[in-house]
């Protein structure tokens, strides 16, 4: 699927993985299948990259989007997103 794809491409480019993301996340249309798919483990890793990279807008962006699916009611979002950021899941986690 494509999150494991997403998921990856955060260790490379967590800049454009939060994007696409973002995107997939936002798309009305694809809103129930990107939520439920990329929900399991892509977001929270992508975040967890984007958070980690030095990069003080990147961080910001990150942060926003946790806080945005955190109000649409991702409630388990940040302890994902710690779990990602200390290497309890990782990529391999993620559903091909």
């Amino acid at each position: 699927m494509i999150g494991k794809e997403i998921a990856k491409a955060a260790d490379l480019d967590p800049r454009a993985a939060l994007d696409v993301t973002r995107l997939l996340v936002g798309t009305r249309q694809a809103h129930a299948l990107a939520v439920h798919d990329l929900s399991l483990n892509t977001v929270p890793i992508v975040i967890a990259r984007a958070l980690d990279a030095h990069d003080d807008q990147l961080n910001s962006d990150a942060i926003a989007f946790m806080n945005e699916l955190g109000e649409s009611g991702y409630i388990d979002l940040a302890r994902k997103v710690e779990a990602a950021r200390n290497g309890t899941i990782t990529k391999d986690d993620v559903p091909d």
